[in-house]
């Protein structure tokens, strides 16, 4: 006579879910089984967060997924996102251009593309947004003249906020030639500061 074994697998997942499954076995009592103990290892499973999501109406790029020297400006980490392009300091998402830039929500430098570029150290960004808003005409009257403005929005790693950041870079050449950037941001809750300084 035969009988039915039934098997049950579960899987616990780390964050809380859990994966199951069930089986009936028939089993032939003619066929013996023996018990044994034996110690399996445990094994973890590990994955890199994704380089791109979606919230609400907002794509968003994560910035640590793109690997870049470490001076690298806002540009660069641009240049090697999927479906960005940057020439001359215009910005272009799937053919799409850029007209506004903003830093946690706020417009930087008067939403202006080509300053944050270089101006931006890319280690100070966290993630990367994309969206379109409704116009200033739209927000100012209430009336819907179906236009899009579409937007960057950084979002700044909390270690870079409330405090100056900044950068200098410099070469020395023949005849005495020398020349040095410094760039330095603030960011914090009520305000975006960027000053910049060239000497030659």
């Amino acid at each position: 006579m035969r009988s039915r074994v039934v098997i049950c697998i579960a899987v616990f997942l780390f964050g809380g879910g859990v994966l199951s499954a069930q089986e009936t076995v028939v089993k032939d009592p003619s066929q013996s089984m023996t018990a044994s103990d034996q110690k399996i290892e445990a094994a973890s499973v590990s994955a890199a967060a994704p380089s791109v999501s979606v919230v609400g109406d907002t794509l968003v790029f994560s910035a640590s997924a793109y690997r870049l020297a470490e001076d690298a400006s806002l540009e660069e980490l641009l240049k090697k996102i999927p479906g960005i392009e940057v020439n001359g300091g215009a910005v272009t998402l799937y053919g799409k251009q850029i007209s506004e830039l903003r830093v946690n929500g706020k417009r930087y430098f008067g939403g202006s593309i080509s300053a944050g570029l270089q101006n931006i150290p890319a280690e100070m960004i966290d993630k990367v947004g994309a969206y379109e808003r409704e116009s200033d005409f739209t927000r100012l009257t209430g009336v819907d003249d179906g236009e899009l403005v579409p937007v960057l929005d950084l979002k700044i790693k909390q270690d870079f906020l409330d405090g100056w950041k900044g950068r200098v870079t410099g070469g020395y050449g023949s005849s005495g030639r020398y020349a040095m950037k410094a760039n330095a941001n603030k960011i914090t809750k009520e305000e975006n500061s960027t000053a910049v300084a060239n000497f030659h």
